[in-house]
């Protein structure tokens, strides 16, 4: 990305930057030593934005020939909301003319990237979102205004499908399916409200000796119990885990579909508040790298 954010500034002769949710500033160290520009890292939480200045101390103090020693990185330790501004921000930039980017931007932080971009005076955009399940505001654009996703469709927009170890399919079926029988035995053998059922992570070994153990673990976790030998008789469930995989297969191929709803919405909101600019949405690299690969980036 990095790449890409460079080339981008060399064509709009643009040589700050203000990247979004930067962390340990991985991406911001590339730009600043290897590249020269001058970056403005913006991350919430504390201990990320320490590492990425102690990083860059320690890369400025290096006499390595292949560092750059043109640029400069400012860390500013901050939450920014979707509905506030960061003029604050900007003005610590010494030219009007600058770049806002964010690799995996999470959740409403792609949001406040896009109406940042918007209300400044910012000449381009380039970022990658994530973390789709945390976001608060879907639809933003008219294209999409008749859309609802719910929380479980936004989880379902962060799967990877392609990312799926064949290896661990069975045992992942088998979790789903343990899940879903644990859910009947839940509504016929307890008065617990099924609304409030969450049974939550359970470890490796629940799932190495059949359902009997399993719903044993995890009517515990829920301060349930049932005798054993009354789960023994939902063992006849057996022969429809087959449903269970197939339903989750087909439930995790419209993952796809979901993110591209989100993405292209992002998009045509930006066309439709600049009718006149050119919005780019592809992918900047391999899903091998990262599943959340698709990259948005505009210019004003």
């Amino acid at each position: 990305m990095s790449d890409y954010i460079y080339k981008r500034c060399l064509q709009l002769s643009i040589s700050n930057i203000v990247d979004m949710g930067s962390g340990q500033g991985y991406l911001d160290h590339i730009l600043v030593h290897q590249y020269g520009m001058h970056v403005v890292g913006v991350d919430c939480n504390h201990i990320q934005t320490c590492g990425a200045q102690k990083q860059h101390i320690k890369l400025s103090n290096l006499s390595d020939p292949r560092l750059n020693t043109n640029g400069s990185l400012q860390t500013l330790e901050r939450r920014i909301e979707p509905h506030e501004g960061f003029m604050d921000i900007v003005n610590t930039l010494d030219t009007k003319k600058w770049m806002l980017c964010g690799l995996h931007t999470c959740g409403d932080l792609a949001v406040s990237c896009l109406k940042q971009f918007l209300e400044s005076d910012c000449s381009s955009l380039v970022f990658v979102g994530c973390c789709y399940n945390l976001l608060t505001q879907f639809p933003l654009s008219k294209h999409f205004s008749a859309c609802h996703l719910s929380q479980t469709e936004k989880m379902l927009a962060c799967q990877a499908p392609t990312e799926w170890d064949p290896s661990q399919a069975v045992l992942n079926y088998r979790k789903h399916f343990y899940r879903a029988l644990l859910q009947l035995v839940l509504k016929q053998e307890t008065t617990m409200d099924l609304e409030t059922a969450k049974v939550g992570k359970m470890p490796p070994d629940a799932f190495l000796n059949g359902f009997v153990d399993y719903a044993t673990m995890a009517l515990s976790k829920l301060n349930q119990s049932v005798d054993p030998s009354v789960l023994e008789q939902y063992l006849s469930y057996y022969d429809r885990e087959k449903e269970i995989a197939v339903f989750w297969t087909l439930r995790s191929v419209m993952a796809n579909t979901i993110e591209s709803m989100i993405l292209l919405d992002w998009k045509y909101f930006l066309e439709e508040q600049l009718p006149n600019a050119k919005v780019d949405l592809f992918p900047l690299f391999d899903q091998s790298i990262s599943p959340r690969n698709m990259v948005i980036s505009c210019s004003k």
